[in-house]
């Protein structure tokens, strides 16, 4: 969920903005992406959390446009384990942990997972350690 950055994100190349050194990209099909995954807080988590990736204007999202090229790589492990902590008819709670082998890399995380609409939505994601 979280590499979604450079695998479902289309960006327009022409329109970019400048904020200090970083050059971002507008992401033409952020709310179709977005609504598919996640909740309206667990979109506004996901953007806080990687904010630094991110420029939010009244014209819509843009991308760092180094991570156009580039992952974000926060589950991406060889070695997954989910465990279910509750679960009910419309809600699910967990914790995530992946292990990544190759560079000694893991991800620890909380999910909450809701059903809206008869669609199972994240509404939540902390990520307790990436290292």
């Amino acid at each position: 969920m979280y590499d979604v950055v450079n695998n479902k994100f289309r960006v327009d190349q022409d329109e970019v903005i400048v904020i200090g050194d970083i050059t971002y990209k507008k992401i033409v099909n952020f709310d179709d992406v977005m609504d598919n995954l996640f909740t309206l807080d667990g979109q506004k988590k996901y953007v806080d959390d990687l904010s630094s990736y991110f420029a939010i204007t009244d014209n819509g999202y843009y991308l760092a446009g180094n991570l156009v090229s580039y992952q974000t790589y926060y589950f991406r492990g060889d070695n997954t384990n989910i465990y279910i902590t509750s679960a009910s008819s419309h809600e699910i709670n967990g914790i995530i942990y992946e292990k990544w082998t190759s560079n000694n890399k893991n991800t620890l995380a909380t999910i909450k997972v809701v059903l809206v609409n008869d669609k199972w939505l994240v509404d939540d994601i902390t990520l307790l350690a990436t290292e």
